[in-house]
């Protein structure tokens, strides 16, 4: 929690995640690149865990479009960070923090 502290400003962050066998051994890292917009208009490389300033996420509930059931979370994540001044405002946090049982 202190190093997600030192981040002063960051309103979004994001992970690195690894997948657990069921013996919990970790395998497939994705380990994600720093913030780039192009980058995600093209592919959504944050995929699953996510932090979001509160306010940020409240004013995008209201913003929802049903248009997009299926890449809803990239939608999401693109509908956000267009707000935001992602060079200063979005980062990835360079360490594991989303463990996904497979």
């Amino acid at each position: 929690m202190e190093k997600i502290n030192d981040l002063s400003g960051v309103k979004f962050l994001y992970t690195d995640e690894i997948k657990l066998d069921e013996r919990g051994r970790q395998y497939q890292p994705f380990f994600k690149p720093d913030w780039n917009g192009d980058f995600l208009r093209s592919v959504n490389y944050i995929t699953h865990f996510a932090v979001m300033q509160r306010e940020l996420f409240c004013w995008s509930w209201k913003c929802e479009d049903g248009n997009y059931n299926g890449a809803q979370d990239w939608e999401f994540f693109l509908r956000i960070t267009r707000i935001l001044q992602p060079q200063s405002y979005c980062a990835c946090f360079a360490n594991i923090l989303l463990l996904a049982c497979s």
